[in-house]
Formats: C-alpha cells, structure tokens, sequence
C-alpha cells in the first residue's frame, strides 16, 4: 500500500512539474517576432494549392531563388491547427507539446536514474526553457525526440 501511494505522488509531482512547464506556453502570441505567418501561409500553399513552397516566396528581391523548404511540414501541421481553433488551439498544441515532452524526458530520467535526479534537473531546467515558449518547429523536434 505505502509503495503504490509513493507511486501515484511521484507520478503527479511530475505531472505537476509538466504542466507548470506548459503553462508558460499559455500567453499572447507576438506575432511581430514569431515568424508563424510564414508558416501559416506555408500551410495554406500545401492545404490550398496542393504544393510546397520551393522558391524564395518571402523575399523582395529574390523571389524566384529555389530554396529548401525544410519547414513546410510545421507549416501544415500548423494551417490545419489554425484551421480547426484559430490561435488559440495553437497555444493549447504548445502547451500541449512542452508538457508532453517535459513528461517523457522526465520520466526517462527516473527510470534510468532515479526520481530525486529527475525532480531536480526538471525544475533546474526550467528556467532556461521558459525563455522561448513561442511555439516553433523545433518544439515538435523536442516532443519526437523525446519519443525516440
């Protein structure tokens, strides 16, 4: 009884530390410095248009340079977020992804370690990883990681 009730409290001690991670995903975005409308308008060319962009779309000056789109999978994963919630179902998908990935890598930690380590390095990591919570293509590089 004892070790099943030390269980279930470690489970939810990381489960706390997971969404106290997500919830500094929870702001208004800053659209000025996040480059989501590239991404948007990536998704729109994909779900819209049924192609990638392969050119220099977004520049001025050289819009028909060919460049390597090794984003446009975010962008439609993100359109079709956006499609179905607006900005908001977005925010969740950040949140969503950080918790998620905060949980497994945590939870890798104490299986190979032990739950004080992954206790400590979660919260000691925090304050490094809140200082980028725009969601970005790289956060869905975290959470596959963190899979794999």
């Amino acid at each position: 009884m004892g070790n099943s009730f030390l269980t279930v409290f470690k489970w939810l001690f990381l489960i706390v530390i997971a969404i106290v991670f997500s919830l500094f995903y929870c702001h208004e975005m800053n659209l000025v410095t996040l480059d989501l409308g590239r991404h948007l308008q990536n998704g729109v060319s994909f779900w819209d248009f049924g192609h990638i962009i392969k050119t220099n779309f977004y520049s001025y000056t050289q819009p028909q340079l060919n460049v390597v789109n090794h984003h446009w999978g975010f962008g439609v994963l993100v359109y079709l977020v956006y499609w179905v919630g607006e900005y908001s179902a977005i925010t969740v998908l950040a949140a969503f992804c950080a918790a998620m990935s905060m949980m497994i890598f945590l939870r890798v930690v104490w299986n190979r370690s032990s739950f004080i380590l992954a206790v400590s390095s979660g919260v000691g990591i925090l304050p490094i990883l809140i200082q980028r919570t725009d969601f970005r293509p790289e956060h869905l590089s975290v959470l596959f990681l963190s899979i794999f």
